[in-house]
């Protein structure tokens, strides 16, 4: 008889332990019934199918100039006095000659004379999170780019405000180069 209740005893046991990793399974599969299943991979490969598409000519060039506008725009709309404008400098390569040279003669000193190194902390932070494509050709992109910007004055509080620059792009040497920043108003 004692032999009799071990051995009931212990299937018992093992029938209980079969329950628990049936369960466990059943519910770490979270219980998605077949059709569940098929649907799921049925809407994985069509996204895999699309992502895998080749991007049209136009579309590549329009992911390539708002990718430059964004980081020229966001570089160059953010400086401070204290870094001397290095920034500005750093950006020279992704400009036109026409261009690199009218922040060199102009836009850099007018900054510097206006914010010097040695007076009150300057700085100013920007942010681009918005850009339209204003008019295109082959060879010019004109793009309009939405910024935040965060203006810090030594002594002040900060200052938030929205601010638009348009940008003037051209392709040379199959490269897309700033060729024009021009600033709006502050909102």
């Amino acid at each position: 008889m004692f032999n009799r209740t071990k051995i009931a005893v212990l299937f018992l046991v093992a029938v209980i332990f079969i329950g628990i990793v049936a369960a466990l399974f059943t519910i770490r599969k979270g219980g998605e019934k077949p059709a569940e299943k098929e649907k799921a991979a049925v809407v994985v490969s069509e996204t895999s199918a699309a992502a895998v598409a080749p991007a049209s000519e136009e579309a590549k060039k329009e992911i390539a100039v708002k990718a430059l506008a964004v980081a020229f725009v966001e570089r160059f709309g953010s400086f401070s006095n204290q870094g001397d404008y290095l920034n500005l400098q750093e950006l020279l390569n992704v400009m036109t000659p026409t261009m690199a040279n009218w922040v060199k003669s102009s836009y850099l000193p007018k900054l510097k004379k206006e914010r010097p190194a040695d007076g009150f902390y300057y700085a100013i932070s920007t942010k681009a999170p918005v850009v339209e494509v204003l008019s295109e050709k082959a060879e010019a992109v004109k793009l309009k780019v939405t910024t935040k910007r965060d203006e810090q004055i030594a002594g002040q509080e900060n200052k938030e405000f929205l601010q638009e620059i348009t940008l003037d792009l051209v392709k040379q040497n199959n490269n897309w180069l700033v060729d024009g920043a021009y600033w709006g108003n502050k909102k």
